[in-house]
């Protein structure tokens, strides 16, 4: 397994220039408690912008809001749970909007999206349900691991000094960092 290594001074740099959003970010792990996330469309727009979702189409928001809806309070659903279920309803391999969709409902699961990727030199993209439920598999692996590191005790510090007491988690703090440093190339 890779040892992952995260550049402290370049996330300090980026992290005190960046808008990570705290304020949206808490808006919907709170809000998705307390209203039902299937039908409340202020909810639904500050989510889509937030996690980009606004480029999907209305069928799978309908079938992705549902389920959050619906699983909402299991915060031991797995990634492959709905990774699957998206997929037998939408068709699409959504690996990002799903890992998203996780995290929202258990914020200690990491998010996957393409600056994770290219951040910590992961492989390419999967392209079967198997090898991507697999590939978010090794991904919390890899950053479980992290999270015991030196490394990362220093990138969490990072933000703990930058933006105080925040309630986010150690793999959102994480995350956070990875996307200050940027788009993928």
């Amino acid at each position: 397994m890779k040892i992952i290594e995260l550049p402290i001074a370049e996330i300090y740099k980026k992290l005190s220039s960046t808008d990570i959003k705290l304020e949206t970010y808490r808006y919907i792990m709170e809000a998705v408690h307390k209203i039902d996330v299937s039908t409340n469309a202020a909810f639904q727009r500050k989510y889509n912008g937030f996690y980009v979702l606004r480029f999907t189409t209305e069928h799978f928001r309908r079938v992705y809001y549902s389920y959050m809806e619906t699983h909402k309070a299991n915060n031991t659903i797995q990634f492959e749970d709905i990774f699957r279920h998206l997929y037998s309803e939408t068709g699409g391999m959504e690996l990002s909007f799903a890992s998203k969709l996780l995290h929202t409902i258990n914020p200690e699961m990491p998010i996957w999206d393409s600056r994770v990727r290219y951040h910590l030199n992961l492989k390419r993209r999967p392209i079967s349900v198997e090898e991507t439920i697999d590939y978010y598999s090794e991904l919390v692996v890899m950053l479980t691991e992290y999270l015991k590191t030196p490394n990362a005790t220093a990138v969490i510090g990072v933000f703990d000094e930058l933006f105080g007491e925040t309630g986010l988690t150690p793999i959102k703090k994480i995350d956070n960092a990875i996307w200050s440093l940027g788009k993928a190339q």
